[in-house]
């Protein structure tokens, strides 16, 4: 069995002519076989759960923040001692939106 590269492009050449008719057709195959393949990737990634190690490593960095309740005292004495103050609060905490 010799094959020469004369042979294979004439051996080939009718099966690409019988193909030109059905070159859309080959064309949105191909699209919607990348199309699916893109949509199982998407859900396979969302899908995955991280480990615990993963989990507990993001939680290391992260810091509980601290209430000084100092100057939530100084806050609030401030607040009681001028009218003017303690109205905006007020008006603030019914409607905290308004602007």
């Amino acid at each position: 069995m010799n094959l020469e590269v004369n042979d294979i492009a004439a051996k080939i050449l009718p099966l690409v002519n019988k193909l030109k008719g059905y070159l859309g057709f080959i064309c949105i195959l191909l699209a919607l076989a990348a199309y699916m393949f893109i949509v199982y990737r998407i859900q396979t990634i969302v899908n995955t759960q991280p480990s615990d190690e993963a989990v507990l490593e993001k939680l290391e960095g992260i810091s509980q923040p601290s209430i000084d309740f100092e100057a939530i005292e100084t806050i609030e004495q401030l607040e009681s001692k001028n009218v003017e103050i303690q109205s905006i609060f007020q008006e603030a905490r019914d409607n905290p939106f308004r602007e």
